[in-house]
């Protein structure tokens, strides 16, 4: 059973502003022994879980002094009257985000893709809000590190792979603590003990070659087993982040995978690739198995990936590029309230975040992300950039911006000649329309949003 919580609302004002405070969902602190009051035993336990001092008018810092003190609790409860918070909402959901790991948004049955074989990610996507035209980072670290944050690249700062660390921002698993959520971190993770951000249990770290520190790599490939106990010994709602190293390298699925593949025509590195991600959705088949309908379930994958002739090698601009097939993926949200349906607006990797939020009834106002399944849905723009892979002085180096709004997309280079493209009618974007007299006004607009949103 799921344990009740009575969580206290703090309406945030600017700081010179005084904050009012109503029973019913987060942002602030919450009942943690679910008494029905808040009161000081409710502050220490945010104290012992924050510390302090915390951010003006977070984690029930009511009065804005930047310190959480038992006057807190007090004005908190004179603004809910008697003081005594109605128990809310016991009914918060579990929440399963799986993060594929080099994988393209057209490398699935339900994308069309003539031979690759994804039944259980299919019949996930027959059950789910669908957002074919999402946006990621073009390689895995800077995508994770939006999602552990809710903000973009250039607002966390990790716009590369290796090198540098993420800075003290509030966190996913952080954030869903103040509303009572154990969280699970299993798979790849970059920035240091998952505990130090936010999670309240992990996968220890497990290593293939030579790929050490940067969480556990072996999970999919070996067995899912501690991600069952902790979902069936958790008596809180619950978060899972799963972020397998799957399907990227290595390429050394079973043979019952290959088996699949052979005798089509494929090269013998296509072959070890599609395996691998027929592998990947037979492990996402199995995860779900040990999930309750009513867990919401939210599936991308951190960046594409398109395999050359050449084993464990990417197609150039597959990855680590600013083309659609490095930058795209399709984001799946399962929701047993939500009807499946298709949306045609596009979608960032920080709407996950605040989507997430959204569900858990988490304050999330100051994050940049829309709630997906909260309409109406505005019509923003995607945007990102490229750095090198290892990180370089000054910080941030950038090789290339981007952004798509609509239908068009601008990738504005460092060195080299900018591209634009109307991928209505060149999807594989082979056509570079920036010298078109005709484009020049599309350009003009992109150019100028991506100096409002930069």
């Amino acid at each position: 059973m799921r344990r009740t919580l009575a969580l206290i609302v703090l309406v945030t004002a600017p700081l010179s502003s005084h904050v009012s405070a109503q029973c019913g969902f987060v942002p602030g602190f919450c009942d943690y022994d679910t008494d029905g009051v808040v009161d000081a035993n409710d502050i220490n336990a945010i104290i012992g879980a924050y510390g302090t001092p915390v951010d003006p008018y977070t984690f029930g810092d009511v009065d804005g002094d930047g310190v959480l003190t038992v006057s807190d609790a007090q004005e908190c409860a004179e603004q809910c009257e008697s003081g005594d918070c109605d128990i809310v909402d016991s009914s918060k959901p579990n929440i399963l985000l799986i993060i594929a790991d080099d994988l393209s948004y057209d490398h699935y049955g339900f994308a069309g893709h003539s031979t690759i074989q994804t039944p259980s990610i299919d019949a996930l996507a027959a059950q789910s809000v669908r957002f074919p035209a999402t946006y990621v980072s073009s390689f895995c670290r800077p995508s994770l590190a939006t999602l552990l944050t809710g903000l973009p690249e250039h607002r966390h700062g990790v716009t590369y792979h290796a090198g540098g660390a993420l800075g003290d921002f509030p966190t996913l698993a952080e954030r869903l603590q103040t509303a009572g959520y154990s969280s699970y971190q299993a798979g790849k993770f970059f920035e240091g003990p998952p505990d130090s951000r936010g999670f309240t249990d992990f996968l220890p770290y497990g290593s293939i070659g030579n790929f050490f520190n940067i969480g556990n790599v072996l999970v999919g490939r070996t067995t899912l087993q501690p991600i069952y106990d902790f979902m069936a010994e958790t008596t809180s709602p619950w978060f899972v982040w799963f972020s397998p190293y799957m399907p990227h390298t290595p390429h050394n699925a079973p043979d019952e995978y290959r088996t699949l593949y052979e005798g089509l025509g494929l090269d013998a590195a296509t072959i070890e690739y599609f395996a691998m991600i027929s592998w990947f959705d037979s492990v996402v088949g199995e995860l779900l198995q040990e999930v309750s309908e009513d867990t919401v379930v939210i599936y991308l994958s951190d960046n594409g990936y398109v395999q050359s002739a050449v084993s464990e090698e990417p197609e150039p601009g597959s990855k680590n590029a600013s083309f659609e097939h490095a930058i795209r993926t399709w984001l799946l949200v399962r929701d047993p309230s939500t009807a499946a349906v298709e949306h045609t607006e596009l979608a960032n990797a920080w709407d996950v975040t605040t989507t997430v939020l959204s569900f858990a009834g988490v304050y999330h106002d100051d994050l940049p992300g829309q709630a997906l399944l909260a309409p109406p849905l505005s019509e923003l723009p995607a945007y990102g950039s490229r750095s090198p892979l290892v990180f370089q002085w000054p910080a941030g180096t950038l090789l290339e911006r981007w952004i798509r709004v609509g239908n068009w997309k601008l990738i504005d280079v460092e060195v080299g000649d900018d591209r634009l493209y109307n991928l209505a009618l060149d999807p594989t974007e082979l056509i570079n329309q920036i010298d078109a007299p005709e484009s020049a006004q599309q350009q003009l607009d992109l150019r100028n949003e991506l100096g409002t949103v930069w």
